[in-house]
């Protein structure tokens, strides 16, 4: 039979008493300031080798667009450095975003950074 655990209430707490515990530290939490996104650290435009336009987003991450079956797809993906070739091919890990998925990740993403600062 599982073990229950019982937890324990006291009621002798005040309000000032409740202001004065804190939330324990996670061990990966970042700090504020560390996830403040620098405005200056724009990506420039690239080209690939085959001519394509892409933006870097750093450890081996790309955002591009692309066409297939005549619609528009934004592309997020993971690159890696093939030890034969020496070129960037695309690996496994990657999401593809349509139109209105793009849009829609467009329309949060203020929100969602605000929400991050909190």
């Amino acid at each position: 039979m599982p073990n229950k655990r019982v937890k324990k209430y006291n009621s002798d707490f005040s309000s000032s008493d409740e202001e004065d515990i804190k939330p324990k530290k996670l061990k990966n939490e970042k700090l504020p300031e560390q996830t403040k996104i620098k405005s200056d650290n724009i990506p420039e435009k690239e080209i690939d080798d085959e001519g394509n336009e892409y933006f870097s987003l750093g450890r081996g991450r790309r955002i591009y667009s692309s066409f297939f079956k005549g619609k528009r797809y934004i592309n997020i993906r993971e690159y890696y450095e093939d030890k034969k070739s020496g070129k960037m091919k695309p690996g496994n890990k990657g999401i593809t975003l349509n139109a209105l998925e793009w849009n829609n990740l467009k329309a949060v993403a203020d929100q969602f950074h605000l929400a991050l600062e909190q």
